[in-house]
């Protein structure tokens, strides 16, 4: 039968075998992390078949649909692919709507309006200090509300065409900080509430291994700023800051 990946292509496979790949993403998510980290997640997932590049449909529906610190971790190691570029995410922070002056939905209305009439999975994109467009998912349906902001990405796909979007910078360069991604991958305003769940343009690959990850402060923000909710891939050098050092 047909069923559907979590790019909204349709991907052929049985109806135990899809139960099967649902099974395969519960235990990874379960998983202790462990100190391994892949670097090219893409040609990894190809061993166990090309079904399994893509979340599946049962198991995708409940990714953002926990706490935002939980997501923010997992996502980590996981290949965003955003119309034909992207690249490993090495670096997240979370906001949670509850207890948290940095997020957005403390001072900002119309924040807690996109929160309950948005499904979770939607793209929280603004612009900030009028320069850099940032990119968050919205996280919503879990123990608590909330946002994950996609700091850096290790670039593996559509390099060429996201170095042209950046004027030629090197690749370290390239997705190393929340503004340089959304350049790169040609994401702003025009983007916001789209529900990357549904969106047949976007894609998020599973890693086959856990990877090694560091949690620290976030970073650029004065209010809850002691909260250890940026996530990194210890071994990258494709950060925004090292994790040992705050900005």
């Amino acid at each position: 039968m047909l069923g559907k990946s979590v790019s909204g292509h349709p991907i052929v496979c049985s109806q135990n075998y899809n139960h099967h790949l649902a099974a395969i993403y519960t235990q990874f998510l379960a998983r202790p992390i462990a100190p391994t980290y892949q670097n090219n997640i893409s040609k990894q997932t190809k061993r166990l078949g090309n079904a399994l590049q893509f979340f599946p449909m049962s198991a995708r529906d409940g990714f953002f649909k926990r706490d935002p610190v939980t997501c923010a971790r997992e996502m980590i190691g996981c290949e965003l692919v955003w119309n034909g570029s992207g690249g490993v995410i090495v670096e997240t922070e979370a906001y949670s709507v509850r207890n948290d002056e940095a997020c957005h939905t403390f001072t900002r209305p119309s924040s807690r309006g996109f929160v309950k009439r948005m499904p979770a999975g939607a793209a929280y994109v603004y612009l900030n200090y009028g320069v850099h467009w940032l990119l968050n998912f919205l996280v919503k349906g879990g123990s608590e509300n909330g946002f994950v902001l996609i700091r850096a990405l290790e670039p593996t796909c559509g390099i060429q065409e996201m170095t042209l979007r950046r004027n030629g910078t090197t690749l370290k360069n390239l997705c190393s900080g929340p503004g340089k991604l959304t350049r790169a991958l040609g994401i702003d305003g025009a983007f916001h509430g789209r529900d990357f769940l549904s969106d047949p343009t976007v894609a998020l690959h599973l890693p086959s291994a856990a990877p090694d990850i560091q949690a620290c402060r976030r970073i650029g923000i004065t209010r809850s700023a002691d909260f250890p909710w940026r996530f990194v891939a210890a071994s990258s050098r494709f950060l925004s800051v090292p994790a040992d050092r705050q900005r």
